[in-house]
């Protein structure tokens, strides 16, 4: 009796066994899990709450829905910024933490075994952070820590000594220019000084760009004052009464010429000019480096000067 009712039992159970539809595994669905999971990460507990068949005998469809408990195997961080080589990073996991997951399988069966896929929801794998490894081979430092503290205390020091060079050194380059501008007004009131000298004192004063110059010849100077070197195209010069002129033209001294009060312009070809007073009253020569206005080209200037000679 005991034997008819024991074959009895295993013929029903083959035959449950054999009417229901082959299914994934638990096991089928953590391994899809790992799969997708970075290598710092592990399924540590897997419950599958539903699953069922979408599909057909022929063509089985499963999907399921799990809650899947996963472990850091390492302290994890996200990135908070990064200075001069160093990166920043806020703590997300300590070693051993875990995290919850819910989300859905899909496993479809092909050559006698599960292909199965996984979609998460709500939390995604961002929210395990990542290892110090992650962030590159340079300086790591955690936000909050004493080695911030130091470091912030470093760069605050590092500028404020980068600020005071660089007062230093504005404060030297103001000393420096105020000492250029103190010698070029000394050198400029020396070449005056030579300029309006009543004695023969002659050589070259070098005119820059730009640049004005404005004297009284006297007329007590018997000789001619020293060349001035044009240091641009074109040079405007005003004289309040007669003096004797002399350029310096395409290298070759020119005859001297008298000219009255006028406005002049020299031509692009001259280098160089200096002036002799005809002994009658001082007069005031002005000169400044300039471009020609009203119009006049260099040959019309040439012309209104002195008659194409100049």
């Amino acid at each position: 009796m005991n034997f008819r009712a024991l074959a009895l039992a295993v013929v029903i159970a083959l035959a449950v066994a054999c009417s229901r539809d082959p299914q994934p595994s638990k096991s089928d669905i953590e391994q899809a899990i790992a799969a997708v999971l970075p290598a710092f990460a592990r399924v540590s507990s897997l419950s599958v709450e539903a699953i069922q068949n979408m599909g057909t005998q022929v063509e089985p469809l499963w999907q399921g829905r799990f809650r899947a408990t996963v472990k850091v195997s390492a302290a994890t961080f996200a990135s908070d910024g990064a200075d001069n080589g160093v990166v920043f990073v806020r703590p997300v996991k300590q070693q051993g933490d875990s995290t919850e997951f819910f989300g859905k399988s899909i496993s479809r069966l092909y050559a006698g075994s599960w292909r199965t896929s996984v979609e998460f929801e709500g939390q995604r794998l961002d929210a395990l952070g990542l290892p110090g490894t992650a962030f590159g081979p340079g300086k790591l430092i955690v936000r909050g820590s004493k080695a911030e503290t130091t470091y912030l205390a470093e760069q605050a020091e590092r500028q404020r000594r980068a600020s005071a060079a660089a007062a230093r050194q504005a404060e030297e380059q103001r000393i420096a220019d105020e000492r250029a501008g103190q010698e070029r007004e000394r050198r400029l009131r020396a070449e005056l000084t030579i300029l309006e000298s009543p004695d023969c004192i002659e050589g070259e004063q070098h005119l820059s760009s730009n640049s004005q110059r404005s004297f009284v010849l006297n007329p007590k100077r018997s000789c001619w004052t020293p060349w001035l070197v044009l240091g641009s195209q074109y040079y405007t010069v005003t004289e309040t009464g007669n003096v004797l002129i002399q350029l310096v033209r395409s290298g070759t001294i020119a005859n001297p010429f008298e000219a009255g009060p006028k406005v002049t312009w020299n031509a692009n070809d001259v280098q160089k000019i200096r002036f002799k007073s005809l002994g009658r009253e001082p007069v005031t020569i002005s000169g400044s480096s300039a471009e020609p206005v009203g119009g006049f080209g260099r040959r019309q200037v040439a012309e209104r000067v002195v008659q194409g000679d100049f």
